[in-house]
């Protein structure tokens, strides 16, 4: 599996320069190794939505629910309003606040039968019809997954993409059902890399 660092710019134009201000996303992914934030937002020129990333440090602070919480504690889907400084040509996330939690999924939310957490082995990865299959590992079963350009995948702390991805890989996917018994895969957390 190759590192692919690509994809998450700076911030876009009229972002902040000084201590104070505030960047509103949705949380796509945490980089743990390089300590940042991956965050999907709206763009204030564009009104359309743009990758970011803000780094943290041992600094930052997380509250959720009036509570303070490690930063790594984030999750896929979260949304978050993150207190800013621009340090160099990167934003340092002073605080973060988490306003909606990914797990609450009240009404309207889709229901937690909407969303599934599974275990098994790659089979293949279709990077044509963007398909990932899995076999099931004794207890599991076989299936089909899709993925699009807002899949991660995480090993060891660093993120990938599902095109890295080998036969052999043993993997937990957190997936959202798409109707007709599709589903795609949102998250993907590789817990045994076949090239190691």
């Amino acid at each position: 599996m190759a590192v692919t660092r690509g994809g998450y710019g700076q911030a876009p134009g009229g972002y902040p320069s000084s201590w104070g201000h505030h960047v509103q996303g949705t949380v796509e992914g945490l980089d743990r190794s390089y300590g940042r934030i991956l965050l999907v937002v709206d763009d204030p020129r564009s009104g359309r939505a743009g990758r970011m990333e803000v780094h943290y440090d041992q600094r930052t602070r997380l509250f959720h629910q009036g509570r303070e919480a490690a930063v790594e504690g984030l999750e896929r889907g979260d949304v978050v309003r993150i207190d800013v400084a621009q340090s160099g040509r990167d934003l340092l996330a002073r605080s973060v606040e988490v306003l909606r939690d990914v797990r609450d999924r009240g009404p309207g939310g889709g229901g937690i039968d909407a969303y599934d957490d599974t275990r098994g082995t790659v089979a293949f990865v279709d990077t044509r019809a963007r398909l990932i299959g899995l076999g099931g590992d004794g207890y599991g079963r076989d299936r089909q997954l899709r993925y699009d350009g807002r899949t991660t995948v995480e090993y060891q702390g660093r993120l990938y993409r599902p095109e890295d991805l080998d036969r052999g890989d043993q993997v937990r996917i957190q997936a959202r059902r798409l109707g007709n018994g599709e589903w795609l895969a949102e998250r993907i957390v590789v817990e045994r890399s076949v090239r190691r």
